[in-house]
């Protein structure tokens, strides 16, 4: 039997039980990720500023825009626990949704908030991903 949608959502972003969960923007399309595992905590916001202090596990921003990245990634690194993560969701080429927004750009604004990039993956058929993380301290 194939996983369901909301299983494969929390596997392919790595979602655990007991995660401190907090969505910026979610859109209502996908509000199915708020249940793909039974989180601690699971905010649900417009902006990442009307976010709690944290800390969270795991903040997941969805844009279709350069400049709103801007002003959200810098607060939802202040959030961040400790071997935390940001995932950034823009809208794929394909999505005919309105978009100034690549993997370049959200990449470029991840380096000028301190953030690692990893590899994207495709979310669904509109929106890509891309994880971000603290950097590693040297041992």
């Amino acid at each position: 039997m194939a996983p369901s949608p909301v299983s494969r959502f929390g596997e392919t972003l790595g979602l655990v039980h007991g995660m401190r969960a907090a969505w910026v923007g979610l859109p209502t399309t996908l509000g199915v990720l708020t249940l793909a595992r039974r989180f601690a905590r699971s905010e649900l916001v417009t902006r990442g500023r009307d976010l709690s202090p944290g800390p969270f596990d795991m903040i997941h921003i969805f844009t279709m825009s350069q400049g709103v990245l801007e002003a959200e990634l810098p607060e939802a690194r202040k959030r961040l626990a400790p071997g935390g993560a940001v995932w950034v969701s823009w809208p794929a080429l394909g999505a005919n949704l309105p978009s100034d927004l690549t993997e370049r750009e959200v990449r470029i604004l991840a380096g000028e908030c301190a953030l690692d990039p990893a590899a994207p993956c495709q979310l669904t058929e509109r929106w890509l991903a891309l994880r971000l993380a603290l950097p590693q301290s040297p041992i």
